[in-house]
C-alpha cells in the first residue's frame, strides 16, 4: 500500500499469501464513516503439497482502506460456507464448518460455527454466535 501523502510504502503482510479477491465495503462507510475491505486468501498449505492454491481452504482477512490491522477472521482448518453484511447494523456475518478430524473431507463428523464481526467497533475481531441457543431463548 502507498501511502498518497507521504509516498511511503507499507507491506499489508509479512506472511505469504495467496490474494483471491478483494471487496471494498462501500456500504458500511455510510453507518460506521470507516473504509474497510474484505478479502479471500489462501494463507496455509492445508493439502501439504508445497504450493498455496485452490486445493487449500481458503482464508477471510479484513483491514482498514490502507492496509492497516490486516486480521483473519476466519479460523484455521474452518471452511467459510456462507457469509453476508448486514448494513442496517454493520455487521458482517459468516458461517465456518470446522474440519474437526481435520481429514480435508467436510461431512456430518464436522461442525458449524456462526460469527459476526462488529463494522462499528475499532478492530476486526470475530464474535462467535449460537443461533439455535438464542432461539432457545425466547421461548
Amino acid at each position: 500500500f502507498e501511502d498518497a501523502t507521504t509516498g511511503e510504502f507499507r507491506k499489508l503482510t509479512d506472511k505469504a499469501v495467496v490474494i483471491t479477491s478483494v471487496t471494498y465495503l462501500r456500504d458500511v462507510v455510510k453507518r460506521t464513516n470507516r473504509h474497510c475491505l474484505l478479502y479471500t486468501v489462501y494463507d496455509r498449505d492445508y493439502n501439504r503439497d508445497g504450493r498455496l492454491d485452490y486445493r487449500d481452504l481458503s482464508a477471510c482477512y479484513m483491514s482498514n482502506l490502507d492496509g492497516t490491522n490486516f486480521t483473519k477472521i476466519t479460523q484455521d482448518y474452518h471452511y467459510l460456507e456462507s457469509s453476508q453484511l448486514v448494513e442496517q447494523s454493520s455487521k458482517y456475518y459468516f458461517r465456518t464448518i470446522e474440519d474437526v478430524n481435520k481429514d480435508g473431507i467436510y461431512n456430518k463428523k464436522d461442525k458449524y460455527h456462526y460469527y459476526y464481526v462488529d463494522l462499528k467497533n475499532g478492530d476486526f475481531t470475530p464474535v462467535e454466535y449460537f443461533p439455535l441457543e438464542l432461539l432457545e431463548g425466547r421461548s
